[in-house]
């Protein structure tokens, strides 16, 4: 499922969605990005923690749960940019 992100930090993800997805469902999140000059690939796994209608869909938020070592490295220079 394609989403939008809204919002990112070290502990989670706001999207935004086209279907609702029911809280506390597990998820595996890929993202791509660039950092350090380079095209990345993070992938977490996490917890949707809310979801909530909005006029584009619904907005949700996930709770990271895990991740590789290289997506942990990309997320934090990622967050601290």
């Amino acid at each position: 499922m394609e989403c939008r992100t809204m919002d990112i930090s070290a502990g989670g993800i706001a999207a935004v969605v086209r279907q609702p997805i029911p809280v506390g469902n597990s998820c595996v999140l890929a993202m791509e990005t660039h950092v350090d000059f380079r095209n990345r690939r993070i992938n977490v796994w996490g917890k949707v923690v809310y979801c909530c209608p909005v006029p584009d869909g619904f907005r949700i938020g996930i709770e990271h749960r895990d991740y590789d070592s290289m997506s942990r490295m990309c997320l934090q220079q990622l967050c601290a940019a």
